[in-house]
C-alpha cells in the first residue's frame, strides 16, 4: 500500500465519512439527519386553521382520499392518516425521541419514526417499540361530509 502522507490520510478519512453518510441515507433514509420524512405535505389550499382547530377539505386533499393515505401539515406539526373509510387519526408530526418526522404504516396500523431508531406508536399514541419512552400526542378528529376537523387542544 505504501506510505500515506498526512494529507492523504485526512483525505481518505473524509471520503470514508462521506461514503458512510451516503450508505446510511440509503439504508435508513436521510431523515436521520434531516429529520424530514417522506409523508407528503398537504397543500395549503386544502386546509385552514382557526385558532386551535384545523379544518381539512378532503376534496382538496388527494393524499387522504384512499384508506391508508397520509399527509402532514408542517406548520401545525400534525400528521394525518386515513385509517378507515370514515376514520382518521391526527397526531403530533414529530417522534418524542429525537424530533424526527413520523410516517404512517397502514399495514401495521402504526406511526413510525423516519429515523434509524425506528420508534413506533399505536394509533392511540402509545409507544410500542424503539428508543422513544414518551407517548405521542394524538388529537381528536371529527368528519362531517368532506370536512375533517382536528382539535389541536387549548
Amino acid at each position: 500500500m505504501g506510505d500515506l502522507s498526512r494529507r492523504g490520510f485526512i483525505g481518505r478519512g473524509i471520503a470514508g465519512v462521506a461514503g458512510a453518510g451516503a450508505c446510511l441515507c440509503g439504508v435508513g433514509g436521510c431523515a436521520t439527519f434531516s429529520k424530514i420524512g417522506d409523508t407528503p405535505p398537504l397543500a395549503a389550499a386544502a386546509y385552514r386553521r382557526q385558532q386551535n382547530t384545523l379544518v381539512i377539505d378532503l376534496a382538496r386533499a388527494p393524499e387522504l382520499r384512499q384508506v391508508g393515505g397520509s399527509a402532514k401539515i408542517v406548520a401545525a406539526g400534525v400528521i394525518l392518516a386515513r385509517v378507515g373509510e370514515k376514520a382518521f387519526v391526527a397526531a403530533a408530526l414529530r417522534c418524542t425521541h429525537r424530533g424526527v418526522e413520523l410516517e404512517y404504516d397502514h399495514d401495521e396500523k402504526v406511526f413510525e419514526c423516519a429515523s434509524l431508531g425506528d420508534s413506533e406508536y399505536r394509533l392511540d399514541g402509545t409507544n410500542i417499540d424503539g428508543p422513544a419512552t414518551r407517548p405521542l400526542q394524538v388529537f381528536r378528529t371529527s368528519l362531517v361530509g368532506d370536512k375533517l376537523t382536528v382539535k389541536l387542544g387549548g
